[in-house]
């Protein structure tokens, strides 16, 4: 089991939805699984250094959990970084969250130290 985050929520303070569009993305994060619930899954394409064509700066429109814009043929992809959505106290909950989903004997902490 995973703890799971709402991702709207977590941007812009709106709950999504339950409905049969949304969906969980299975995350890694610190070492560890994490769900974000998200509204729609419009595509699912594994990008490497080498497939996206440029990344795009926007130096005005970035904001901090955003890791990059990218230009995949005709759409425009954002990458995330999973580290700049939580505060300290917000990692600590999601820790602890990990800690009680985790099967006896298998949560490893030692990323977050």
């Amino acid at each position: 089991m995973a703890p799971i985050i709402d991702f709207r929520d977590k941007l812009f303070g709106e709950k999504i939805e339950d409905s049969p569009s949304s969906k969980v993305i299975l995350c890694n994060w610190q070492d560890n699984s994490l769900g974000l619930l998200i509204e729609e899954i419009v595509g699912i394409t594994e990008l490497t250094e080498t497939e996206y064509e440029v990344e795009i700066e926007r130096a005005n429109l970035k904001r901090g959990y955003v890791d990059k814009f990218l230009k995949l043929k005709d759409d425009i992809v954002i990458s995330i970084d999973l580290t700049y959505l939580f505060d300290n106290k917000q990692e600590d909950q999601i820790i602890d969250a990990l800690e009680e989903t985790a099967p006896e004997g298998t949560f490893d902490d030692s990323a977050g130290e």
